[in-house]
């Protein structure tokens, strides 16, 4: 089913679950965890750590790479080709090309 990122949140935190499997067309294409939630949903942190707390876990000791925060994998808002390095413009999330391309208009 369509879900937001707040909706599979919810359930991996209802689940007890950190990885959540991507649909597209009917086929497993990649994997949502709770990094790439952490990623793209910052208000989630709080949350996050709070459960992290609960469970023993100390994520403030976790570093995320610079780069992994900065981009995603998926399939482009506007081309929908896949990317490995999909960022955020204006609320949408973009390749490289399709943002040379904002960048030329």
């Amino acid at each position: 089913p369509d879900e937001t990122i707040s909706e599979a949140a919810r359930k991996m935190s209802r689940l007890n679950i950190r990885r959540l499997g991507v649909v597209y067309k009917g086929q497993l294409i990649g994997i949502l965890s709770s990094k790439d939630i952490l990623a793209v949903m910052p208000e989630l942190i709080e949350t996050i750590q709070e459960r992290a707390l609960i469970e023993g876990e100390n994520l403030a000791q976790t570093t995320i790479p610079e780069e992994e925060e900065s981009s995603l994998a998926g399939y482009c808002d506007r081309c929908g080709g896949w990317s490995d390095n999909l960022k955020e413009v204006d609320g949408e999330f973009l390749c490289e090309d399709c943002r040379a391309e904002l960048e030329t208009e």
